[in-house]
């Protein structure tokens, strides 16, 4: 935000050798997106894998020559050694677990991590809701800020079907806007996860579930996640998978998810992302909620086609999708670097309403 990189100055990295590892690799899975030998591991499609591939390269962070800055460029790397390590004109002490001593200028001052309280957000959460009952199928907007405003809350939806709550995403702060809501955490049976962006993936409180949580993305996205969790508290991939279910879903090929048809589309974004058609039919209507998710501009994604990096497929079926008609459309209107342009939506007068998320 402070274009601190882009200045060459770097973020001091701090801790024990393994955790800074454990942070690199989930930064690097977060901002980069798999490998081609992961791709090749988890059995992706070979035009899909280059096609995401491509895009996390075009996307990617690069310096003055145009190559790609690595995560481990984005800090300067400062592992204790015997629990000491000098930082500066500070000097700080590994004490005990998430105990640190901070000493400079003849002074110090102890730091313990290990009060157990509960983070609130950095803004007020209205618990608002009117209860109106629950619908066949419907939305309630979570947030529907970018994951950079540290002032309102991360877009997210909670989608309703058949008195139970389908989350698209799940943002930071969860359980305080689900309250806000009215929805109690023991509704949600599932979750459709569309990338791994931090304002997108906030999975931890769904560990904490009476139930297993229903994930419905792609085998790579699940992938993705659950090792992101892993890296984030320090648990074994095995026992972060045990709390959750893989509902795998294949772009371009429909699913019946309990009457649920769901239809998921890859979109054009800096990591692996997917967004959905959610469909059913009530009382003889066919009613069709599209979510495009994060999307690159529709007017910068002809010209990745045309330089090979994007699928003619892919292009034109977004272009289908903005001009389609749909009972609602929520589409990634947040302009910025990777994501969409307002008039990507606004101009198609073919669609019956629009909902537009607002990210940067």
């Amino acid at each position: 935000m402070s274009k601190g990189l882009e200045q060459g100055r770097r973020l001091n990295l701090v801790g024990e050798a393994a955790d800074i590892s454990h942070a690199l690799r989930l930064l690097r899975i977060t901002l980069f997106g798999p490998t081609r030998n992961e791709l090749n591991d988890w059995q992706t499609d070979k035009a899909l894998a280059n096609e995401w591939l491509a895009a996390s390269e075009e996307l990617a962070l690069k310096d003055e020559y145009g190559e790609i800055i690595p995560v481990q460029d984005f800090f300067n790397i400062l592992p204790f050694k015997d629990g000491w390590v000098k930082v500066g004109d500070q000097a700080i002490t590994h004490v005990d677990t998430d105990v640190f001593d901070i000493a400079s200028g003849g002074r110090s001052v102890r730091i313990d991590l290990n009060e157990d309280s509960e983070i609130q957000p950095p803004y007020k959460v209205e618990p608002d809701y009117v209860p109106g009952g629950l619908v066949k199928m419907g939305i309630e907007v979570l947030g529907g800020a970018s994951g950079f405003t540290p002032t309102e809350p991360c877009t997210g939806l909670a989608f309703c079907y058949n008195r139970e709550y389908l989350l698209i995403d799940a943002i930071p702060f969860l359980d305080q806007h689900l309250f806000a809501r009215g929805i109690s955490k023991n509704q949600v049976a599932a979750v459709f996860l569309t990338h791994l962006h931090d304002d997108n993936s906030s999975l931890f409180p769904l560990m904490l579930m009476p139930h297993r949580v229903d994930l419905i993305t792609t085998r790579e996205i699940f992938n993705m996640a659950m090792e992101k969790i892993s890296r984030g508290i320090g648990w074994t991939l095995n026992a972060v998978c045990e709390h959750f279910n893989l509902i795998e879903v294949f772009p371009g090929e429909r699913m019946n998810y309990f009457g649920l048809t769901i239809e998921p589309h890859v979109t054009v974004h800096s990591i692996p992302t997917i967004g959905a058609t959610f469909s059913t039919v009530n009382k003889g209507i066919e009613r069709e909620i599209c979510i495009i998710g994060d999307n690159h501009s529709m007017s910068a994604i002809p010209d990745l086609t045309e330089r090979g990096l994007i699928r003619e497929s892919t292009t034109k079926n977004l272009e289908r999708l903005y001009t389609d008609r749909f009972s609602l459309l929520v589409a990634d209107g947040g302009a910025g670097a990777i994501h969409g342009d307002p008039a990507d939506a606004i101009h198609q007068h073919r669609t019956e309403s629009c909902l537009f998320m607002w990210k940067s």
